[in-house]
């Protein structure tokens, strides 16, 4: 139970820290008009350490996070989360968790569909523009561009964390005892 426990905050801190620091760089982005969206980031290590319920709690958490700082409807952001992190959940099989290219891939996929979901819910009537989507292609580029360079950074310091705190990155469910 400890260690589930020590795994949940470990993953919902790296969260919070990096939705802080994106945070950041997208409000020094805002001179140059650029956004970058990189929610594939927070799902991939909740899925493959956490149960879905306790990895489902760090991303809705991380979604409110997210939520507070943007000028949309409270809980949009916790329920795309909470898609792309049911569907990385049911890949983690597949995922090769030493190999960051394996997860980079996996995020980068993630992050195009829930930049696609983010960006057509957004559009309403400009989505008939084409400046709007000349705009949504170059931020889902800069986007990619950052996620594949951030990426690599987050996983180290997550892995780092875990090791640190002699914890596994695979989840193993404990077994009650009786």
């Amino acid at each position: 139970m400890q260690a589930t426990r020590q795994s949940f905050f470990i993953c919902l801190f790296a969260n919070g820290l990096l939705a802080f620091f994106i945070g950041q760089v997208n409000h020094a982005l805002t001179v140059v008009s650029v956004y970058l969206y990189l929610s594939g980031l927070f799902l991939i290590f909740p899925a493959i350490t956490l149960s879905f319920s306790s990895g489902l709690l760090c991303v809705f958490i991380t979604g409110f996070l997210l939520d507070a700082s943007l000028l949309l409807p409270f809980g949009l952001s916790s329920t795309f989360l909470a898609l792309g992190f049911t569907i990385s959940f049911f890949l983690r099989i597949s995922l090769r968790r030493q190999h960051k290219f394996s997860l980079l891939l996996v995020a980068l996929g993630l992050n195009s569909l829930l930049y696609l979901c983010f960006f057509l819910y957004c559009g309403g009537t400009s989505l008939a523009m084409g400046t709007y989507w000349i705009r949504g292609i170059m931020d889902f580029l800069f986007s990619s561009l950052a996620l594949v360079l951030i990426g690599g950074w987050f996983y180290d310091l997550q892995r780092a964390i875990f090791s640190a705190c002699g914890l596994s990155l695979r989840y193993t469910p404990e077994i009650p005892k009786s």
